[in-house]
């Protein structure tokens, strides 16, 4: 469970960040913005991947990046999922 804090989370986001602009955009859903933004911030979480992870004992987590970005990115995400279902509640918009 430990290793979902670390670089395999941002995989995963920038995974579903992809997946949910390709068919958003195929189904003309969500604005463009929305798709562009979603494809930066996978893009930005791919860029946080880098780092080295020794065992199960979260104290031995490295983030070659500093702790900076590694505390900072799941509010970004966070934030980013609020816009993203706020941008699903207004109609007729695009």
């Amino acid at each position: 469970m430990v290793l979902l804090h670390g670089p395999i989370a941002r995989a995963l986001v920038a995974t579903f960040l992809i997946s949910l602009t390709i068919s958003a955009a195929r189904t003309a859903l969500l604005p463009r913005w929305v798709l562009v933004g979603s494809v930066v911030l996978a893009l930005v979480n791919l860029a946080l991947l880098p780092s080295i992870f020794f065992g199960m004992n979260a104290a031995e987590f490295y983030p070659a990046n500093g702790w900076g970005a590694v505390a900072s990115i799941g509010a970004i995400n966070v934030s980013w999922l609020a816009v993203l279902g706020g941008s699903l509640l207004v109609p007729g918009r695009g």
